[in-house]
């Protein structure tokens, strides 16, 4: 690690300007007192530990409520788009008609400032997918 901060503090070298001012002056006085901060944590009683990175930080309820709270969301989610008709309530359907007029009518689908308005057009339903998507947790097929 001292290697590491030797070389950070190398590059930091004195680079002057036309006047002989120092442009890395800050940079390396600001690297130097983050450098003494840790060196300073460190002896005083070693690395002080990180939140989220020991499961005893978790209770029981907490990790229960986080879940429940998940499943509501999940539930509402599924309820949003349930009075939509079946031409809007899906990307697919809405994607083929988008599409078809893009190939009938390319001018008015320009004029209509189509290109421009797709991602907002399609954000919702991203929004309602993500909603169910947990990187952490996924779902195994089996």
């Amino acid at each position: 690690a001292e290697g590491a901060i030797g070389a950070r503090f190398d590059s930091l070298q004195p680079d002057l300007d036309e006047f002989g001012r120092d442009l890395n002056l800050g940079k390396r006085s600001h690297a130097e007192k983050r450098a003494a901060a840790r060196r300073s944590r460190v002896e005083a009683g070693g690395a002080s530990k990180t939140l989220g990175e020991d499961e005893e930080d978790e209770d029981a309820g907490e990790v229960e409520l986080f879940y429940k709270g998940l499943e509501d969301t999940r539930e509402a989610a599924s309820h949003v788009m349930r009075d939509a008709g079946a031409d809007f309530s899906s990307i697919p359907p809405i994607k083929a008609k988008a599409e078809e007029w893009k190939r009938k009518f390319p001018k008015a689908y320009k004029d209509a400032y189509m290109p421009e308005s797709v991602p907002q057009l399609f954000a919702p339903f991203v929004r309602l997918e993500l909603l169910s998507w947990s990187p952490l947790y996924a779902e195994s097929s089996s």
